[in-house]
């Protein structure tokens, strides 16, 4: 087959990346290590106008730079600049769907929208599967009609969407009937490709080398809404323990709001920020920490406590779907409710009772060892591309 995929930022790019971005890259190094011709387009985040071309494991990426124009936050202009950045894009992805034979797209964000305007404005023989993570899709209660039937429309044009659990589709549809919103019938391709293979033999690389008398927790996820750094500063608040450690490592929109809170606490001596961290700086800080801790109010499918798992550290998680769904508590993990108050509680627990950690962590090891392992979930998602591929709707 001939895949392309799409996506507004990459991990092959040059701007911050997240959880879905990095199962997309996986994602596509699995399908070309199976023969596939492999693309991907991605956006950069330069001045200037270019197209650049590299492969990396057999995977053709186009990283792509609009011209822009100056809007000078005038409406008329902006929206003149808008639709002239949204023709170039697709400009291109019609080059590279029509140079590169496409035959399937797997598309993640609002670069959907370029796909399907590109398909139908130039008469493009593909299929298109949308990788829904998260709930930016479907969280718009406030978004009005004409803007909802919009997105619905260009949602009734994708062939196929990609849940990554059926707890994850669950809770999905459940979030968008309570916005009086549908998804179209469509095929439904539900599976995670999982982590990086070698993410299991990591363990051989780095030496623990905790801290002493420091208990280490780290969070690794973006700082957005529908993630809780706020409840973890306040439980490290109410903790009031020298000797426990917080850091986060992400980038997002709420990272000044949380930097204040931590700076009108004065707790500097007991929160870290990292930003984002290259791979091999991001593992090392794992294997160097007591917990993982991840606070939530919604998570699809979170490569971090995968990769947590996978790395035998032990995961403190929101009680929460989707991760109530494979997170056992006291068995393979540990889940606390969205408060304060019982994140200090549970933290203060395991800092006290530390001999456990051990065997959940070595329980979570052989609870996710093959749901993360991508080269078992390759062979689901190659079936079921070719079953659209093939077929004739």
């Amino acid at each position: 087959m001939n895949i392309l995929f799409a996506s507004g930022s990459s991990v092959y790019g040059n701007k911050p990346f997240g959880g879905a971005e990095t199962s997309m890259q996986v994602l596509a190094e699995e399908f070309a290590a199976l023969g596939n011709r492999v693309v991907y387009f991605t956006l950069g985040s330069s001045r200037f106008p270019y197209i650049k071309k590299k492969v990396i494991k057999n995977v053709n990426i186009y990283l792509f730079s609009t011209i822009t124009i100056p809007s000078f936050q005038v409406y008329r202009v902006k929206r003149i600049k808008n639709l002239f950045n949204n023709w170039q894009k697709e400009l291109i992805l019609r080059y590279i769907i029509k140079k590169n034979n496409i035959e399937i797209s797997y598309a993640f964000g609002n670069i959907l929208y370029r796909i399907v305007n590109a398909k139908i404005k130039y008469n493009l023989n593909l299929k298109i599967v949308l990788r829904i993570a998260g709930i930016s899709e479907s969280n718009d209660a406030q978004t009005n009609k004409s803007v909802k039937q919009r997105k619905y429309n260009y949602l009734s044009k994708v062939d196929a969407f990609n849940f990554q659990s059926i707890w994850h589709k669950r809770s999905y549809l459940e979030i968008i009937k309570k916005n009086s919103r549908e998804l179209p019938p469509k095929k439904v391709i539900i599976c995670d490709i999982g982590i990086r293979s070698d993410f299991f033999r990591l363990n051989n690389y780095y030496k623990e080398n905790k801290k002493k008398n420091k208990f280490v927790l780290i969070c690794i996820m973006r700082f957005s809404a529908r993630k809780r750094q706020d409840i973890l500063l306040e439980a490290i608040k109410l903790l009031n323990n020298p000797n426990i450690e917080l850091n986060f490592i992400g980038d997002g929109p709420n990272l000044v709001k949380i930097k204040n809170k931590i700076n009108n606490y004065n707790l500097n001596l007991n929160i870290f920020m990292h930003g984002f961290l290259p791979v091999h700086r991001l593992i090392e800080m794992m294997l160097q920490s007591d917990l993982i801790v991840h606070a939530v109010d919604y998570e699809p499918q979170s490569k971090a406590v995968w990769e947590a798992m996978v790395l035998k550290k032990p995961v403190l998680a929101s009680n929460v779907n989707t991760l109530n769904k494979f997170i056992i508590d006291m068995h393979n993990g540990f889940l606390v409710e969205n408060k304060p108050y019982a994140w200090a509680k549970k933290i203060d627990m395991l800092y006290n009772k530390k001999s456990i950690l051990e065997k959940i962590a070595n329980n979570a090891f052989r609870s996710v060892l093959h749901k993360a392992n991508p080269k078992e979930n390759i062979i689901t998602y190659q079936n079921a591309f070719e079953k659209i591929v093939f077929s004739n709707d």
